[in-house]
Formats: C-alpha cells, sequence, structure tokens
C-alpha cells in the first residue's frame, strides 16, 4: 500500500505528458532562428566583391589622374617659362596667360585623383568586411555611400566653377595669339565650355552614382541589417 501512496502525484500537480508528435518545432530559448531558419542573404557577399573589384581599380585610376595633373603641371610651368622668351610681345603674353590658365585646370584634376583615391581606398575596406557580414560593414557601406554622392557633387562643382571658365579664358588667350583672320568669328571657349560641362556633368552621373545609391538601398533593409550583426 505504501508503495501504491508513493506513485501518486501531489495534489494540485498533472502527470508529466510526453511531447505530441504533430505539434510544430519550438524555437530554442533565446529567441534564435531555428536550425531550419532561412539563409543569409548573399547580396552582401556579392558587393564586396563588386567593392574590392571596383576599389582597385578606381585607386590606380585615382593615382594615374594625379600623376598625369602633376605631370601636366609641370610641363604648362615649363611651356609658360619658354613663351615668355617670345620674340613677339603679344605672342609671349598670351601663351604666358594660356600657361598659366591650364595650370590652375591640372591642380583640379590633381585634386579629383586624390579624392579618388581616398574614397576608393575605403571602399576596399569595406567590401572585407561585407564578404565577412561585419556589423560594422553594413553601417559603413551606408555612410560610403552618402559620403560618395557629395563628393561627386563636390567634382562637379569643380568642373562648373574652376575648369569650365578657365578653359573659355584659355581659347580667349589664345585667340590674341593668332593673326587676325585665323581665328572663327565665333565663341569657341563659350562653345567648349557648354559642351565639356554637360558632358562632364551626365558623365559622371552615369558612371559614379549608380554604386552608392545600391549601396544605400541595399544595406539599409532590415534583413541585411539583420544578417550583417556579428
Amino acid at each position: 500500500m505504501s508503495g501504491d501512496q508513493g506513485s501518486t502525484p501531489p495534489s494540485g500537480e498533472t502527470p508529466e505528458t510526453a511531447p505530441s508528435p504533430y505539434a510544430p518545432p519550438q524555437a530554442p530559448l533565446g529567441g534564435a532562428p531555428a536550425a531550419s531558419g532561412t539563409l543569409p542573404p548573399k547580396s552582401p557577399k556579392v558587393f564586396g566583391i563588386l567593392s574590392i573589384i571596383f576599389g582597385s581599380l578606381m585607386i590606380l585610376g585615382g593615382l594615374g589622374q594625379s600623376c598625369g595633373g602633376l605631370a601636366g603641371g609641370a610641363m604648362t610651368g615649363m611651356m609658360g617659362g619658354l613663351a615668355s622668351m617670345a620674340p613677339d610681345d603679344q605672342v609671349a603674353g598670351g601663351m604666358s596667360e594660356a600657361m598659366s590658365i591650364a595650370s590652375s585646370i591640372t591642380w583640379v584634376q590633381v585634386v579629383e585623383g586624390l579624392i579618388f583615391v581616398i574614397m576608393s581606398s575605403l571602399l576596399l575596406a569595406i567590401g572585407i568586411g561585407q564578404l565577412k557580414y561585419r556589423r560594422w560593414a553594413r553601417a559603413a557601406s551606408v555612410y560610403w555611400g552618402a559620403a560618395a554622392l557629395v563628393c561627386l557633387l563636390i567634382i562637379i562643382g569643380l568642373m562648373v566653377a574652376v575648369v569650365v571658365p578657365a578653359t573659355e579664358r584659355m581659347f580667349e588667350a589664345m585667340a590674341q595669339i593668332a593673326p587676325e583672320g585665323e581665328m572663327p568669328p565665333i565663341d569657341i571657349g563659350g562653345m567648349m565650355g557648354s559642351m565639356g560641362t554637360a558632358a562632364s556633368i551626365f558623365g559622371n552621373i552615369l558612371f559614379y552614382s549608380p554604386y552608392p545609391i545600391l549601396l544605400l538601398i541595399f544595406f539599409t533593409r532590415p534583413r541585411v541589417q539583420s544578417a550583417m550583426n556579428s
């Protein structure tokens, strides 16, 4: 009798029942997804590869642009010194002025190249973090995308505010050098300036803006943010 009484559950308690085989699987403690959950998105890894490739190419392009600007500035300075020795004062003055204006264009080229080198180096580092789904790479991708669009506006502003007016003044200086009647009676500087401005703005926007915009779109998505939370 005593053995039967010991097997009886205390008052107010129910005997433990086995889980039903038809019940849905329970999530582990802490709210973590089950082992059969969805895989993380592949977009960070794809963007990581693209960022490394694009960043490496743009570093080389920026270095080449900066070196070309420095070489161009040295060449225009040398040509300006040679022009000052011309026997004709009008030719000497016009050539010196044209070379001086050209040197102001070359320093803009150097600045643009340095911007490309700095931004591309950052993109290369961010791409490595994107491949590894790093949390800091997610935030850095968004910041880099916004900064790249700002740098693009700066480059376009330098083109409009410095390069185009300098090109117009250089054509005017060259027109003073040419003998009378040899230069066409049209505003070549204005035409070249307008065409150069439109082509530069369109080309820069078409080539450089899509990737930063894509980074801003993809790395602000909740699913990507949750995947890159390690």
